[in-house]
């Protein structure tokens, strides 16, 4: 399916969305696996070897651009949480291919006369863009990078309920700590403000 085909979602906005059982047979049919992946890799870090080697040589044709190396990059770090663990978590992943409109200025063709450069009127051109998206739905898919480390400490107001947070970055924290609020009960007031000083009422809605 190419861009141009992608079904309508808004307004100048097409989008299409797979899963990552849908995603796994389009890369099969690529040639994209698991015992393919480490041949990718390769050719991806000879790819780097050769631009390198232009660069210093200051070649400036036939040279893959930074931004195209650091795309492919992207994908190949995205392939392999996908493939780890024999496809574990694939299902965790989805792939978005959005098409939409932007506008770039363009300067404007002025043959019959001179302007300096600062005087050079342009024109808002309407071009469309197309991003390829992957979006995991599992932190647990990243976070398995750090399990090797010796010791992890999370840390911040906001984990609680702790047995949840922990079931979503599936691990098990055999020690924890939850101490009590920073502020004591006695300082603490909760009060409801129905209306002003003026007594006019007091609306917390859309109206």
């Amino acid at each position: 399916q190419t861009a141009s085909s992608l079904p309508q979602r808004g307004f100048e906005e097409t989008c299409g969305l797979w899963s990552g059982a849908e995603l796994t047979a389009i890369l099969r049919g690529l040639g994209v696996m698991d015992t393919t992946l480490p041949l990718l890799q390769e050719a991806y870090e000879i790819i780097c070897q050769l631009a390198e080697q232009q660069t210093n040589l200051r070649f400036t044709t036939d040279q893959m651009s930074t931004v195209s190396l650091s795309v492919l990059r992207g994908i190949l770090i995205v392939y392999n949480f996908m493939f780890k663990e024999g496809q574990k978590y694939f299902n965790d992943y989805r792939v978005c291919l959005m098409r939409t409109t932007s506008f770039k200025k363009t300067p404007i063709d002025q043959s019959s006369g001179w302007r300096g450069k600062r005087q050079r009127p342009a024109q808002m051109e309407k071009v469309w863009v197309v991003n390829l998206h992957f979006w995991c739905m599992n932190p647990a898919v990243a976070f398995t990078e750090l399990l090797g480390a010796h010791s992890i400490i999370l840390t911040s107001g906001t984990l609680s309920p702790i047995h949840s947070f922990s079931s979503e970055l599936g691990v098990d924290f055999p020690i924890q700590l939850e101490a009590n609020h920073v502020v004591p009960e006695a300082q603490t007031w909760i009060y409801s403000i129905p209306s002003g000083p003026s007594g006019h009422s007091l609306l917390a809605n859309f109206q």
